[in-house]
């Protein structure tokens, strides 16, 4: 039983040490324990590609994004993007035929360093974060930033998305 002991927290450590602003989650967030977690919460908390398509795989179903707040106010996100001029939105991922809500994501963004039309789909709802991102053939990275847990979500995290070598996308998601 030691020898499992060890494991499972060698593979904590790993997968802590993969969220490089741990130390700056929010204090509306609380941590998590990753052993806790379902098998589903676990891979798209540690996914650093587009999210949407595990969760259409997941749950067998098309998803639609649902705009709930676009705006220049972002709850959380300008710090990630070097202070730069900023717009935010506030989305929900949901079910296609079963309304589920699966996500919800508050996006803060830098408008002067995306292409314009990509900007105009954020901002209309007619594209999401990735959805925009292969669009418009970016070459992007991310980096995880950070993991939690709420009351209501069991999953929580914020990573950022560079394009080029500038912070353009700064995302947290709360997964059902």
């Amino acid at each position: 039983m030691e020898g499992n002991m060890v494991v499972i927290e060698t593979v904590s450590s790993t997968l802590r040490e993969m969220f490089r602003a741990q130390r700056l989650m929010p204090a509306w967030v609380e941590d998590l324990d990753f052993h806790a977690l379902s098998d589903y919460h676990r891979m798209v908390l540690i996914n650093d590609g587009s999210t949407q398509p595990l969760v259409m795989a997941r749950f067998l179903e098309p998803l639609t994004v649902v705009p709930l707040d676009l705006g220049t106010n972002p709850i959380s996100g300008r710090r990630w993007l070097k202070d730069r001029p900023v717009r935010f939105r506030k989305v929900e991922i949901c079910g296609r035929t079963t309304a589920r809500v699966h996500i919800v994501a508050n996006t803060t963004y830098v408008p002067d360093l995306l292409p314009k039309d990509l900007v105009e789909g954020l901002e209309n709802g007619a594209l999401s974060v990735g959805a925009g991102i292969r669009r418009f053939s970016l070459t992007t990275r991310r980096e995880l930033l950070w993991c939690g847990r709420t009351a209501d979500y069991p999953v929580v995290r914020t990573y950022r998305i560079y394009h080029g070598y500038e912070p353009v996308f700064a995302i947290t998601e709360m997964f059902a």
